[in-house]
């Protein structure tokens, strides 16, 4: 690999791979190699969620410490790929006028994208499967991944995954995507700053936010700072909007409206985290329903009290980092 960043834990290398649904090449990082303990047989895997790279989301520092940093401090090798369009991996090409969204980052259009990634960790770990964390919407694609490649997979772990639902109001479509199906566009914008505000206000009214202090003042700053590039610059980073695959919508209006990945087809040892404030995107009702569906025989459900759907940001995570590298583990 090349391309080394450096951190204060551990090595990061950054990595490509041929992409299959884009002309160009998918970015892949690679941490704690170096630490890694003869006791952790497999390497973790990170699949990021919707408009967010891996970048700012297992890989973001808070407090001088990222997801990837601890597990590398328990000797865990982590990887974390980034899909077409996002973070560091080389997009779709530029379209005008009215597009299929499908072909834009949709699960189904990834699978060739995510198995060339797979097959890159392996190879570099020596080994013939790995764990898989899937954060938010990457559930739905890992979901998918893992039904068609299960002997790849050593344990699944969903941290607050999108839920299957048999329908949802149309209006509250419309207020995440601006129309009540999804836009017939390539690229879906939204700036750090309005991302940051939908990670803030997702718990109950009433409560105060558990995200960390030092997450709230740095991150849309960075993030923006990272991504936004150059476009309205009458506006500060933070406020200009970042374009992003419009696919992740099209899995998420499929969940919602009942096409999902099949559960019963998941058949590794599976651990799902859900924080209890978590009322929409990871409800407690449609949660449950994933769980039993799972024909896993080795399933967990971890619910966090007082947390969100951004558990990985709030003060609790490192319990979760601890719950989750426990489970993965006890099946390494």
């Amino acid at each position: 690999m090349d391309g080394t960043v450096s951190t204060g834990i551990s090595s990061q290398n950054i990595g490509f791979v041929p992409g299959h649904s884009i002309d160009g090449k998918i970015a892949i990082l690679s941490h704690g190699g170096q630490s890694k303990s003869p006791a952790r047989k497999h390497p973790i895997l990170f699949f990021h969620g919707a408009t967010v790279p891996t970048q700012f989301t297992s890989e973001y520092k808070i407090d001088g410490v990222s997801w990837m940093d601890w597990n590398a401090k328990e000797g865990w090798a982590s990887f974390g790929f980034d899909l077409p369009g996002y973070g560091r991996s080389d997009g779709y090409r530029p379209s005008t006028g009215a597009v299929d969204p499908r072909k834009y980052g949709s699960s189904e259009t990834l699978m060739t994208d995510i198995d060339n990634c797979v097959n890159h960790v392996l190879k570099e770990c020596g080994c013939d499967q790995l764990h898989v964390v899937a954060i938010s919407r990457g559930a739905i694609p890992a979901g998918y991944y893992a039904s068609k490649f299960p002997g790849k997979i050593r344990s699944l772990t969903f941290h607050a995954p999108i839920t299957h639902k048999n329908g949802v109001d149309p209006a509250i479509i419309e207020e995440l995507l601006g129309s009540p199906e999804v836009p017939k566009v390539a690229n879906f914008g939204l700036s750090a700053m309005d991302r940051f505000h939908l990670l803030e206000s997702d718990r109950p009214d009433g409560t105060t936010t558990n995200l960390e202090p030092s997450f709230i003042t740095d991150w849309p700053r960075n993030y923006g700072a990272a991504l936004a590039g150059s476009s309205s610059p009458e506006l500060s980073a933070e406020d200009r909007k970042i374009d992003t695959p419009i696919g992740f919508a099209v899995d998420i209006f499929d969940a919602w409206h009942g096409k999902y990945f099949d559960p019963a087809a998941i058949t590794m040892p599976v651990l799902i985290v859900r924080g209890d404030w978590d009322r929409f995107l990871t409800p407690a009702t449609e949660t449950q329903e994933l769980f039993e569906r799972i024909a896993s025989a080795e399933k967990y459900y971890l619910q966090m009290p007082k947390s969100t759907h951004s558990i990985l940001f709030e003060r609790s995570r490192y319990r979760m980092y601890r719950a989750v590298s426990d489970f993965q583990a006890n099946f390494d």
